[in-house]
């Protein structure tokens, strides 16, 4: 594990680059974000982007939105449509009363120092400032496809998909078995949320076509605000 002083707090676009490869290396192919995306996120909702720094240096990213909600149903159905394509600009409500965490990544020399979940608390402490009522995170299960290759590589995707479905994957431990008491889920994505204290609100089909890796598959996750 990397050592040094961890900082959490708001972005500044002068570490745009940074943010962007960052951000992109998280995600991977296929689901990147642009300069453009992050310029506009600043402008509409800076507040919203907020980094981690590793002495001094930018090695995570969450961005987010507010809308108005009353209940998970109320949240758009497509990372497309909660994020308005990254760029929040027809998505973020001003007076609405809800944070929506949409997307959060962290550099591979600050994993497992627990920054995801110090960046979504920090998004946390933002929402209350704000007085808003609740906090989600769009999430994906991003180990859903590594999962299959690693426990069920003789089956296809659609074989697996209905061994599996993605109500049952998110129960399911490390040995790919029901998960016990304190063991974490599999998938890693999800499981950062889990062990922080959300719980899963909504799973949505076909929320992220392009993201392969969770088979287009999202999760809403709602955080206890108390």
């Amino acid at each position: 594990m990397t050592s040094g002083t961890i900082t959490i707090k708001r972005a500044d676009l002068k570490d745009l680059d940074l943010i962007v490869a960052v951000n992109n290396l998280a995600w991977g192919s296929g689901l990147e974000s642009t300069k453009e995306d992050f310029i506009e996120r600043f402008k509409v909702f800076p507040e919203g982007e907020i980094g981690a720094y590793l002495n001094d240096k930018l090695v995570g990213i969450i961005s987010s939105l507010i809308i108005q909600s009353d209940s998970p149903e109320d949240v758009p159905s497509s990372w497309a449509e909660v994020s308005d394509n990254g760029r929040i600009r027809n998505s973020h409500n001003p007076n609405g009363n809800s944070l929506v965490c949409f997307s959060v990544g962290v550099g591979l020399e600050a994993r497992g120092m627990n920054l995801g979940r110090s960046l979504v608390n920090a998004q946390a402490d933002l929402a209350r400032r704000l007085g808003l009522k609740k906090v989600y995170a769009y999430s994906r299960p991003s180990s859903y496809m590594y999962f299959k290759n690693k426990f069920y590589a003789n089956l296809s995707d659609e074989g697996f998909l209905v061994q599996i479905p993605i109500e049952k994957y998110l129960t399911l431990g490390k040995d790919g078995q029901p998960r016990k008491t304190g063991e974490s889920l599999f998938d890693l994505a999800i499981g950062m949320h889990d062990s922080n204290g959300a719980h899963i609100a909504r799973i949505i089909p076909r929320g992220r076509l392009e993201d392969k890796d969770s088979y287009g598959y999202n999760v809403l996750l709602e955080y206890p605000l108390e």
